[in-house]
């Protein structure tokens, strides 16, 4: 059940809308969505999903369209364009796994701020037999590991660890009915869940205390191993929410330098976008675990990334790295070197190829 709040306005709002919930954070954010009354604007999808300052071909125009629809949902897409417009003001977001799409739209909740645990991949179907291929995408919270450790002992014993969990993994692996394409997977990318066993385990040390009785976040958030819930919609799979990057310039180049409040509730409050934390770029964390989050995250989204940002500007959507050196947001098409995100479409693809 949500946290009461003395803000007579909040309360209404609470009251008249089972979508809401008050977070540990005290704001209003969404835990779901069951509102399916779904219209779509064509002009926008025509006229808008593409850079308009860049002369492009009809190819590359695709490619950026093709890219930003497999990122970030078309409705939410939509409700973010609509409060560029409002703010005068652009606003740029990580890419969402198109799987989020789907589980959002079905109502289970977003992942909210009290959580920072990362959405499963198909590595984890791996290190945890309860974890399926259907829930991938799915906030998970397991000890991979098997052991109960300390910080200290897990950077102490981390690559002994994986020696016995992958004994493990071999022996189990060989008794499981696999597909020859995820038999093929395990034995090639045995590396990939090397890493997803060392993040796990970290992750799990680092925030299980949080989530237990009495923890921090324990009267919003509950564990049933592998999965996290929350509390005000128990049962329901929690999935991967749009993230905001940072607030922009009109033309969506210069971050701001302090975040617009106000649009961010305004982005907390829409049924689709379901904001529920401010950009990364404000993000000023003191804990050492937090802070190698935040570099990772700003990390993958620089220069010949593969995810580039999704930047909604008033006028027009396009997509772009963070360039750290000029502290910028700067269109893909400035760099025809770059080929890792053109993997990520079939457009993307055919466009490399030229």
């Amino acid at each position: 059940m949500s946290l009461p709040t003395t803000n007579l306005f909040e309360m209404l709002k609470l009251k008249d809308n089972m979508n809401l919930r008050q977070n540990y954070f005290k704001e209003l954010v969404h835990q779901g969505n069951d509102d399916h009354n779904i219209k779509i604007n064509h002009d926008f999808l025509e006229n808008y999903l593409f850079n308009q300052n860049r002369n492009l071909t009809k190819l590359q125009r695709q490619v950026e369209q093709e890219y930003i629809l497999s990122s970030i949902e078309i409705f939410a897409l939509h409700e973010v364009f609509e409060l560029a417009k409002k703010y005068m003001t652009s606003i740029a977001i990580r890419p969402t796994a198109a799987v989020a799409f789907m589980a959002n739209e079905s109502g289970n909740p977003t992942k909210p701020q009290e959580i920072k645990n990362k959405t499963s991949k198909l590595e984890d179907t791996f290190l945890h037999e309860n974890i399926e291929i259907k829930d991938i995408g799915s906030v998970v919270h397991y000890n991979p590991s098997g052991h109960k450790l300390s910080l200290s002992d897990f950077k102490t014993f981390k690559n002994e660890l994986w020696k016995i969990k992958r004994e493990k993994l071999n022996k189990n692996f060989k008794t499981r009915s696999m597909t020859e394409k995820i038999v093929n997977y395990f034995y090639c990318n045995m590396n990939k869940i090397e890493n997803m066993f060392y993040s796990r385990t970290n992750e799990f040390v680092e925030e299980n205390s949080l989530y237990q009785p009495g923890g921090k976040y324990s009267k919003h958030v509950y564990v049933e191993e592998p999965f996290l819930f929350l509390r005000s919609k128990p049962g329901q799979k929690i999935y991967g929410d749009h993230d905001l990057f940072c607030f922009a310039g009109f033309n969506g180049v210069s971050p701001a330098s302090i975040e617009n409040k106000a649009l961010l509730k305004d982005l907390m409050l829409c049924p689709r976008f379901q904001a529920q934390h401010g950009g990364i770029y404000y993000w000023n964390p003191y804990e050492e675990f937090n802070k190698n989050i935040k570099i990772t995250i700003m990390n993958s989204h620089t220069i010949g990334s593969k995810d580039p940002l999704i930047v909604v500007t008033p006028g027009f959507v396009k997509a772009c790295y963070f360039d750290y050196r000029k502290n910028e947001l700067v269109s893909v098409w400035d760099f025809p070197n770059e080929k890792k995100w053109l993997e990520q479409t079939v457009s993307g693809q055919q466009h490399s190829k030229t």
